[in-house]
């Protein structure tokens, strides 16, 4: 098991959802947040949460990524991401070598901002096609990830780390 730290260099956006009421400025799209036991105040806090399997999402891409620009083909791409993250096809299953653990991040809202719809035929904006985000913009935010690893041959493991490198 190992321990990541990651520092963001710019927004950081994970979707969650929200009632009609509950807006954070209004935005459209708003940071995933849920309930966490505080325990020095001894109750549960909404606080925005990093889910491990989003995470874990895009070490799969910066897999992949790696494993395509090393010229290998198609197929062995795909076995080798099976390996190490689980497969399920058709009634069969099975589960990979890593797991991954998200991170909460501290009480923080977002920054909202406002986006035109565009259209992609004319490439002119779209009537009525305005919305909004509020992606989390703190400069140098920090948030640790706990990565399990058990059974990873050695191969695989070393396009892990390029993978984790490149996020």
């Amino acid at each position: 098991q190992i321990t990541l730290r990651f520092e963001s260099t710019g927004p950081i956006l994970i979707g969650g959802s929200q009632g009609p009421l509950e807006t954070e400025g209004g935005a459209d799209l708003v940071f995933n947040r849920q309930p966490v036991l505080d325990w020095k105040r001894r109750c549960f806090v909404d606080r925005p949460v990093l889910p491990g399997s989003g995470i874990r999402g895009l070490i799969r891409s910066r897999v992949v990524h790696a494993l395509v620009a090393s010229g290998r083909p198609d197929q062995e791409v795909q076995a080798v991401v099976d390996d190490i993250f689980g497969s399920v096809a058709g009634g069969d299953g099975r589960r990979g070598h890593l797991r991954v653990k998200g991170a909460t991040l501290e009480e923080t809202s977002g920054t909202v901002i406002q986006h035109v719809g565009i259209d992609r035929l004319t490439g002119g904006s779209l009537r009525s096609a305005l919305f909004s985000e509020a992606p989390i913009w703190e400069e140098a935010l920090t948030f640790e990830v706990g990565i399990h690893l058990d059974g990873l041959a050695t191969d695989h493991l070393a396009i892990l780390a390029q993978a984790i490198w490149d996020v």
